[in-house]
């Protein structure tokens, strides 16, 4: 295999590239599991890991449980569209099989950094002719896969120093700084119906964790992470440790910890439940489940499928279905602004621009609630679905 020097590409262009090779590779969205395993390498192979070998490396097995397609779907379409970037747009990779990729991971957990990895790869394939970003590469892909974080781009640079939860604390953990006296509670009416029908924020869904509540083109719209099963099995109390037959020596060994296979250790915990209440806040299972018969709320379940069905189409990407029976949050404390820590500048920016909307919230109470535009008036544009 011949090496081509490539260089990551930056952020947006990165994220276009994506978006087209899944395109390519999904039309109308309708891949299926086993066509995911079977891209899952440069060099293919009819005897690919299953969805469920792959569920439980980057997950972690759990005892007693069988992962079902539910959980795992939209997950796995993010994991071949984070390959097919890769090893379509860079056109090379260290990992031919799952077994070299299922090392990587293993590593990762146990607390190596990426330059132990890189110079136990490079040892490894001495003699072969393959730049060192390809190193690099491979572990950024494998890191990818673990966390939903966009690992690699300019913002988000992973140094060589330091393991991924290390770097993850110092991504997340930073205090927040923006003035929440004015907003102390988010009340019932905040969810991401009235944020965009009232407010008029348009809500986009992302694969990035780090994007969460992200509000982009100039607090025009707002980004949403919503891989609820993802976040869900990241709680340690489902993890059950397994051992390497033979552990692989790093050079920092204090690093490693008791449970190579578990995704707990990666995450920060508090960011977990925290992310998963903002999603119970913006999605309400009530409000929102495709279930619901008639009326108002009927509407706003046809309106988040509509919302999911356009971003599906736009960027080949697949929705977890989890979205849709979102628990209900806590009355009252669960709403409150202080209890919020990672999230929580993000939240005040985010009902900062809501309350500056166009349309005042009575004004829209029979309102159609299909995606429209709005007015320079503020009155919803019924001629536009």
């Amino acid at each position: 295999m011949a090496s081509r020097k490539l260089k990551t590409p930056p952020f947006d262009a990165c994220e276009l590239r994506e978006n087209q090779l899944a395109r390519s590779h999904s039309a109308q969205n309708a891949l299926k599991l086993h066509s995911i395993m079977q891209v899952i390498t440069p060099k293919q192979s009819t005897d690919g890991p299953s969805p469920m070998e792959v569920a439980e490396c980057v997950w972690g097995r759990r005892p007693n449980h069988k992962y079902e397609d539910s959980d795992i779907d939209a997950y796995l379409n993010y994991y071949q569209r984070q390959w097919d970037y890769y090893h379509s747009e860079q056109g090379l990779s260290i990992f031919q099989n799952f077994g070299d990729f299922a090392k990587v991971v293993e590593q990762i957990k146990n607390g190596a950094t990426p330059g132990d990895i890189i110079s136990q790869l490079e040892e490894e394939h001495q003699g072969k002719e393959y730049a060192k970003h390809i190193f690099q590469d491979s572990v950024e892909l494998a890191a990818r896969t673990l966390t939903m974080v966009r690992v690699g781009n300019p913002e988000l640079s992973w140094t060589e120093k330091e393991s991924l939860r290390r770097f993850l604390d110092r991504q997340f953990s930073k205090a927040p700084v923006l003035n929440c006296e004015k907003t102390t509670l988010m009340n019932k009416a905040f969810d991401a119906w009235a944020i965009e029908n009232w407010g008029g924020i348009l809500i986009e869904l992302t694969d990035n964790l780090a994007d969460h509540l992200h509000l982009i083109r100039n607090g025009s719209a707002v980004l949403v992470f919503h891989h609820i099963s993802f976040l869900k099995y990241q709680d340690s109390r489902h993890v059950s440790p397994v051992h390497s037959p033979s552990p692989t020596p790093f050079s920092n060994p204090q690093s490693l910890t008791r449970c190579p296979y578990s995704n707990s250790e990666l995450l920060p915990p508090e960011l977990v439940k925290e992310t998963l209440k903002t999603l119970s806040m913006l999605f309400p299972h009530k409000e929102f489940s495709s279930r619901v018969g008639v009326g108002f709320k009927h509407q706003k379940g046809k309106w988040l499928k509509a919302t999911c069905g356009t971003w599906e189409a736009k960027t080949g990407g697949k929705v977890d279905s989890q979205l849709f029976s979102c628990p209900a949050l806590v009355p009252f404390e669960g709403r409150r602004i202080k209890t919020f820590q990672y999230w929580r500048d993000r939240l005040v920016a985010l009902k900062q621009k809501y309350d500056e909307g166009p349309v005042p919230q009575q004004s829209v109470l029979s309102a159609p609630l299909s995606r429209h535009r709005f007015s320079p008036l503020g009155v919803p544009d019924q001629g536009i679905a």
